[in-house]
């Protein structure tokens, strides 16, 4: 078993890390999440970054088992993590188009505001595709997508219509997900995983 890092050698390496200055903000949310570190693997974690006028989600794609969680990690600015659904037509003033399996639970996070640190899990118990954005940077195309299971029909799956074109540039396509692209951006979230854990003292 590795010997744990000391404060200094931790906050250097967080602090050079993609996560790091978020991570060092603390816990802010005690939830089932960070009891899960007895697991076998660290839990998901996508990042919600601006980068000069990059607004992305980090990794912006990713395939999950059903009945997985997953955290969003606020890294600074405003940001959201809502899903495609009639029910978050409010937050872009208009329709809001189904693009998540029906039945599903839709999602909205609330503003995560500019602490970096803060976070919102969801669980996802429904096969399908799952589109989500970021209300503020809808706009500008920061928009992800997840699969549970395999990506069989469902709304997630249809052309993607009335959206900003920068939705429909940004929004990661199935097959990237389901292939070495997307085994990449597992890495990197299981990667936000275990900083995420180690900052929480797991």
């Amino acid at each position: 078993m590795p010997e744990p890092m000391d404060r200094r050698s931790f906050i250097a390496h967080l602090a050079a890390a993609p996560l790091g200055a978020a991570l060092l903000a603390g816990d802010r949310r005690p939830g089932a999440a960070r009891q899960r570190a007895s697991a076998a693997l660290p839990p998901r974690v996508v990042g919600l970054r601006t980068m000069g006028g990059d607004f992305r989600f980090d990794p912006p794609g990713l395939r999950l088992e059903p009945g997985a969680d997953l955290i969003w990690l606020n890294m600074g600015d405003f940001h959201t993590a809502s899903a495609f659904h009639p029910e978050n037509a409010r937050l872009l003033g208009g329709d809001v188009p189904l693009r998540i399996p029906e039945g599903a639970e839709s999602w909205h996070s609330g503003m995560l505001g500019l602490t970096a640190g803060t976070e919102f899990e969801h669980t996802f118990r429904v096969a399908g595709v799952y589109d989500y954005f970021c209300q503020p940077h809808y706009g500008f195309g920061m928009v992800g997508r997840l699969i549970v299971g395999e990506p069989r029909g469902g709304p997630g799956t249809r052309p993607m219509e009335g959206v900003p074109q920068a939705v429909r540039d940004a929004m990661p396509d199935a097959d990237e997900i389901m292939g070495p692209r997307g085994r990449g951006w597992e890495w990197a979230s299981r990667i936000n995983g275990t900083l995420w854990l180690r900052a929480h003292d797991r």
